[in-house]
Formats: C-alpha cells, sequence, structure tokens
C-alpha cells in the first residue's frame, strides 16, 4: 500500500526469506496483485511489499537480523513467523493499545511509532 493511502486497522506482515521469490509465488498462485514494493538499500531483499487479493491486504519483507528485531522468517526461527500492523488515526488510541496489550503480559518489542506516512 502506498505511503499516505487509508491503512487498515489490522495488517498481517509476514517475514520471509527470498522477499521477491515469495511475491511471485502468491501473485502465481493465489493472483495476488502487488500493490506497492520498496526494496532495501542493499537492492536484493524486500523492506515493505503490500499484496492485495480476497478483499484484504498482507504486508511482506525479508527478514532484517541487522536490525535487532525477533520478527524473522520461519527458516531461521523454526516456526511461522507474523508480525499485525495495528493501525490507528489518533496517537492517544495507539497509546490505549499499547497499554492494554501490556497489561495482559504483553512484550512489546518494537515501540510504536509515527511513519513515514503520518
Amino acid at each position: 500500500m502506498a505511503p499516505g493511502a487509508n491503512l487498515p486497522s489490522i495488517q498481517p506482515h509476514l517475514c520471509v526469506k527470498g522477499g521477491l521469490d515469495a511475491i511471485s509465488f502468491y501473485q502465481s498462485e493465489f493472483d495476488a496483485v502487488s500493490a506497492f514494493k520498496e526494496m532495501a538499500n542493499d537492492g536484493k531483499r524486500v523492506l515493505h511489499a503490500s499484496l492485495a487479493r480476497f478483499d484484504g491486504t498482507v504486508m511482506l519483507h525479508d527478514e532484517f537480523p541487522e536490525f535487532g528485531g525477533d520478527v524473522l522468517a520461519p527458516p531461521t526461527c523454526g516456526g511461522a513467523s507474523v508480525a499485525i500492523n495495528v493501525n490507528l488515526q489518533n496517537p492517544d488510541d495507539v497509546d490505549v493499545a499499547i497499554a492494554n496489550a501490556v497489561s495482559t503480559d504483553a512484550v512489546v518489542t518494537l515501540p510504536p511509532k509515527a511513519s513515514a506516512a503520518d
């Protein structure tokens, strides 16, 4: 999804190895449409991609262990990897959502911040 577009409230974000191959797979096997794609500075890995299908979108990216996050591709971590973007218009709503999650023992591994689209 292009920056500045109206974002859905909840958006699955798949972490993969071989992002370009994954996009090709979803396009050929599920008729997904690549609505947005941004490559990393190395020109090899997908930094952000948005695939549209079935009246919804799924974000997809290659793993970036150098960023220090804990969202890794399934082959790296030995299981499924999904990050969920929660896109709320009001920053106060973001604070409330994070507080509610933490109060139920969720661990915030990447604190919220305003995006370039804001």
